[in-house]
């Protein structure tokens, strides 16, 4: 059975059918897979950067295999999300950046975390500028709501302060 974006957001066994029913050819996602709110962490995160703390909301992540978790909080009202096309824009336009920079160059945290964290961030916030830059380049594809774009340019403008925070602490320790 076929659901609609809107029978997800209200039925949390429609979910699954939903995201399964996603076209992902052209892009190097495998995969979607639901995670309930029981098999997930806490709605709200704390992410440490070298200067800050930044509360954000977690709705959805790309694992190293590219497969991507789509969490309860992508189908709530506490999401970003007012209509369907915000939604894919999330998962196959900046999840779907980060599957496939995963595809052409495989990485590893381990490899990052040994170097320093403050490393790790540097390299994890500009991959980030890079998947909500690749969001707004075309927003013609998508019927995104004002609401949506203004979410994702504020956390553009976020990542890029914390690139900018990074890479001068990361000159700092050179000296």
């Amino acid at each position: 059975m076929k659901f609609t974006f809107d029978e997800a957001c209200e039925n949390v066994d429609a979910r699954q059918a939903y995201l399964d029913a996603i076209c992902l050819e052209g892009t190097s996602i495998p995969e979607l897979s639901y995670i309930s709110e029981e098999t997930r962490r806490p709605f709200s995160t704390q992410v440490i950067f070298p200067y800050d703390r930044v509360k954000y909301i977690t709705i959805a992540r790309t694992l190293p295999n590219r497969v991507v978790q789509v969490f309860s909080d992508a189908f709530k009202g506490v999401s970003p999300h007012r209509r369907e096309d915000d939604f894919l824009s999330t998962i196959l336009d900046h999840e779907g950046f980060h599957a496939r920079s995963i595809a052409e160059r495989p990485f590893s945290e381990v490899i990052f975390r040994l170097r320093g964290e403050s490393y790790f961030n540097y390299l994890s916030s500009l991959e980030e500028v890079f998947a909500y830059k690749h969001q707004l380049s075309n927003p013609l594809r998508r019927d995104l709501s004002p609401e949506y774009v203004a979410f994702v340019i504020r956390n553009l403008e976020m990542y890029m302060k914390l690139n900018r925070e990074c890479k001068n602490r990361l000159e700092d320790l050179k000296r």
